[in-house]
Formats: structure tokens, sequence, C-alpha cells
């Protein structure tokens, strides 16, 4: 406790030299405080969450870090986004005029639908949830390849003419560029701050700031009601 009370004085140039201070502490006992004492213990191997570090000495990642960080990809992996395309509205106009002229000539051109993965992630975000206790990790995430769907898709379209096949390739692939980035925000649970469950995962579009944290500044998203502790932001 006497190295949680000297955190009080966080007008200092040094904190104290040694002791742990968890993240649990800091904000029951410093409501006000706490973002200026994350900040300035953000790193070091004194930070705990249940009693575990988030960082090793020489500031590698420790035991919390580390385990959210694997719980929180495993979970996102997990997820499946549907995803489904009209060729013919593609905004591409050479290629729109091209499928919708083999339409109009009688072609039957479905709907492209696939249930997608999610494949490389990037960490970009913890945060820490006073009300539950629990841990939120963010990530910016894109989706795996989906080629060996769209060449199912295409061999099963009655279309011989290869312009039109390649528009209607060429019309997938854009729009999946465009769909293709995601953010990922996971709920983990823990009791022993090493091992995590995720309790919820939240997948939206355009990547973890502009597609949930950011959108909340505009009460868009339903991160702003999660009332988190931002522990590290991109």
């Amino acid at each position: 406790m006497d190295t949680i009370r000297s955190l009080l004085f966080l007008t200092e140039a040094d904190l104290p030299k040694d002791g742990p201070v968890s993240v649990e502490d800091l904000v029951k006992f410093f409501p006000s405080k706490h973002k200026q004492a994350i900040e300035k213990l953000w790193g070091l191997d004194r930070l705990t969450y249940k009693g575990k570090q988030f960082f090793d000495e020489g500031s590698g990642f420790g035991p919390v870090y580390t385990g959210a960080m694997e719980a929180g990809k495993q979970a996102a992996k997990n997820e499946t986004i549907e995803f489904q395309f009209d060729p013919s509205q593609t905004t591409n106009h050479d290629h729109r005029a091209l499928i919708q002229d083999a339409e109009d000539s009688g072609k039957d051109i479905p709907s492209f639908e696939v249930d997608i993965k999610l494949d490389d992630m990037q960490e970009v975000y913890l945060g820490y949830q006073p009300s539950s206790g629990n841990l939120y990790i963010g990530f910016d995430a894109w989706a795996d390849t989906v080629d060996d769907k769209i060449d199912e898709y295409l061999d099963g379209l009655d279309v011989d003419d290869d312009n039109i096949r390649d528009a209607i390739d060429s019309s997938i692939q854009l729009a999946l560029k465009d769909f293709g980035f995601f953010g990922v925000l996971v709920e983990l649970k823990s009791t022993d701050g090493v091992r995590f469950t995720a309790n919820e995962v939240i997948v939206e579009p355009r990547g973890f700031y502009r597609g949930i944290h950011n959108s909340s500044a505009h009460g868009s998203s339903a991160f702003k009601h999660l009332k988190l502790i931002d522990l590290r932001l991109d």
C-alpha cells in the first residue's frame, strides 16, 4: 500500500524504486489519476493484473500480456464473417456493363457468398473494465484468402466468355479488398492473470480504431458503453 500511496505524488520526477502496482488498485484508489500512473508504469515489470506482470524485466511481454494476446487471437480466429456480393453491382463501370449485358442475354449470375475467417492480426489496444475486472484486447485484422471459393463459384457459372468471367472475378476481388480489413475487440476473463477465456468478441469493418474505438465519439459504437480504462493505445 505504501507503493500505491506514493503514486499520489505524480508530479514528482521519480516513481518509487520498487514494488508491484496492480491495475485494479490504481483504478480503485486513484479514480482521477490512474491514467497518469499507468502511463508512468507502462512497459515496466512492476505493473500487474491478478498478481501477474504485464511486462517482464527488460520490457519483454509478461504472462498477462502474452496470455491475453494468445487468447484474443484465438477467439478472433474462431469468428466467421459472412460475405455476400452481387457482381452486377461492382463499382467498375466497364465490368458492370459486361456483367449486366450477360444477364440481359439470359445468363444467370447469382451473388457470390462465402464465410470468411480472420487470418493475420496485429494487436493495437489493451483496456481494463473496472465494473467486471476483465481485460479487453483489440486487433487490426485481415481476412483470409478465399481464392478457392471464387474458383468454385466461377466454375459453377454458365458463362463461357473469358472477358465476362474475368470481369466477375475482378469485381469480386475488388469487393473483397474493400471488405477485408476489420477491427476486433475481445473481452477476456481470467482468475490468475495467466489463462484467459473470451467472453465476447466484437468484429467491425474498417479496422479497430476507425471501426470500433474512434466511432464511439459519435455514439455509434458499443465501445463507448463499455467504460474501459485505456492501458495501451496504438
